[in-house]
This record gives structure tokens, C-alpha cells and sequence, in this order.
């Protein structure tokens, strides 16, 4: 992360950040970011809140969380006046596990939402895949390693491989909870 993307994404607020290189790997040159940072020299960052089917009260709750991110982006970046809003310390993810199921169902979620951001042991139990036509469990979703949560799924059908849970790998020795000014 360059130091300008990194006060970019460290001044939206949003107290998780994920090291990648998005101009070399995913999502490369030819998406958004990538061709900002590489073709035009422009920091770049991304917030990525919210989700489908999650009810009202909640998904309105991440439109104002994105709102103000993209709030104190402007301020960062003299747009309008003030002090960005950011949290004392932020989870630095530089390698995260996605846990997928391998089979089609549908999911229970055994961590919810009220964990994001919470330490999960290795072989925790995330959810569980029930299949739909004999309601016999199937599959049980486990965290790959002692990580923590930052995103989490509601219960709905699901196909194979489609995302389920976000689990930043504590064991990396780089991912952590970083103080605001340690970044």
C-alpha cells in the first residue's frame, strides 16, 4: 500500500483496511482503482460496506456508514472543510481467508453480524449448510485459522463457492489491530 492510498483509505473512516496491490493483482489495471492508480497516478481506495437482504434498519445503517466515509474523504482531500471522523484503531488486513461452502443449500449463520470485527478461533464454527429438499445438515462452515471477522453473511440459499464469511488471518504476523497513529 503506497502512502498516499494508505492516508487515503486510513482518512475514510472505516476501521478496516486490506493491503493489496490492485494494480499488479486483483482487480488489476482494467478495473476502476487499478487504472486510477497505475494509469493516472491517482491514490486510490475503496470502502466496501453493506450487503442485500440484511432488513431496513440495518442496510440503511451502511448507506449513512458510506455516506460519511465518502464525507471525510472530501475533508481529507480539502473538498469541504473539517476533521474526518476516524476510529482509534483500525483491523490491517494483509492476508484474509473467504469461506465458501462446497455445495449448494441453504445457510444458517452460526456468527452473525454482531461479530463483525470480533476474534474467531481456528475450527470456530461459522454456519451451517442444510440441504433443502431432506433439511439434514450438510456442511459446516469453519474458520480456517484464529482471524477475525469482518464480514458476515444472513441466512439464504446459496450456491457453491459464493461468498459467506471474510476472515482476516491473525496468524500472518502482519494482520492486527493497528493504533491510528501506528499506520
Amino acid at each position: 500500500m503506497t502512502r498516499k492510498c494508505r492516508d487515503l483509505a486510513k482518512n475514510l473512516g472505516y476501521p478496516c483496511l486490506h493491503v493489496s496491490d490492485v494494480c499488479h493483482g486483483f482487480p488489476g489495471p482494467r478495473s476502476s482503482l487499478g487504472f486510477a492508480g497505475q494509469m493516472i497516478g491517482v491514490p486510490c481506495a475503496a470502502v466496501e460496506i453493506g450487503g442485500l437482504g440484511f432488513g431496513q434498519e440495518q442496510e440503511e445503517a451502511w448507506v449513512q456508514e458510506n455516506v460519511r466515509c465518502i464525507r471525510n474523504a472530501m475533508m481529507y482531500a480539502g473538498m469541504l472543510e473539517g476533521t474526518p471522523e476516524l476510529p482509534g484503531r483500525y483491523l490491517v488486513m494483509h492476508s484474509r481467508w473467504r469461506v465458501a461452502p462446497s455445495r449448494a443449500g441453504y445457510l444458517e449463520p452460526l456468527v452473525g453480524l454482531d461479530r463483525q470485527f470480533t476474534e474467531v478461533k481456528k475450527g470456530e464454527a461459522l454456519a451451517r449448510l442444510i440441504d433443502p429438499y431432506t433439511l439434514e445438515e450438510v456442511e459446516v462452515l469453519r474458520s480456517p485459522g484464529r482471524g477475525v471477522i469482518f464480514y458476515a453473511c444472513r441466512p439464504y440459499m446459496i450456491r457453491p463457492g459464493q461468498w459467506a464469511f471474510g476472515v482476516g488471518n491473525l496468524d500472518d504476523g502482519k494482520t492486527g489491530w493497528y493504533a491510528r497513529d501506528a499506520i
